[in-house]
């Protein structure tokens, strides 16, 4: 029964070196390779922690450039204004802010908006305009119509120019009492 148990625990120290001996194989093997995830770890791994690729976006056109802006009592079929004016009658009938613009492309939107100049600019009251849109690409006079029918108070008013809602240019302008004549620049 000796021999048994002497052979058993022979058997078992066996195992025990090799064992042994594997990890410290395995150990030297993980130390000299370099670290690699493969399968579903790495398709965890990169979903969870890299950065998602980003998408660049497309830098918007500039906006178009003001030449020139004024206001006009009439316009040619151009748009190109028969002369500018700074004061008008409220009773005026079609005024015309005019803007010669460069760089406008088809689609975008071109609008006004007329305000009474008051101490609050934060509250400035909304006397009106108007928009269109473009229908081509370039350099082109805008006019955009305002009526005035005797219904706005005297006084000093601003005409703001808007392309795609953007600002790009205002004018001060003077609404005299009715009857009276423009004045020109």
């Amino acid at each position: 029964m000796l021999t048994v148990i002497a052979l058993v625990v022979l058997v078992l120290s066996g195992c025990a070196s090799d064992r042994a001996t594997e990890q410290g194989d395995a150990r030297e093997t993980a130390e000299t390779t370099p670290g690699v995830v493969t399968g579903g770890q790495a398709t965890f791994a990169a979903n969870r922690y890299a950065s998602p690729t980003l998408t660049p976006t497309a830098t918007p056109p500039p906006p178009p450039t003001v030449q020139e802006v004024g206001l006009a009592t009439s316009v040619e079929a151009s748009g190109q204004p028969n002369g500018f004016v700074v004061s008008v009658a409220v009773n005026a009938g079609t005024v015309y802010l005019v803007a010669d613009l460069d760089g406008l492309r088809a689609g975008s939107v071109v609008e006004s908006g007329w305000y009474r100049n008051t101490i609050d600019v934060q509250e400035r009251d909304y006397a009106g305009g108007s928009a269109f849109t473009v229908e081509q690409d370039g350099r082109q006079w805008v006019a955009i119509p305002m009526t005035l029918d005797g219904s706005l108070p005297t006084g000093n008013y601003a005409a703001e120019l808007f392309v795609d809602g953007e600002e790009v240019a205002s004018l001060g302008i003077e609404l005299t009492s009715a009857g009276s004549q423009p004045r020109g620049v």
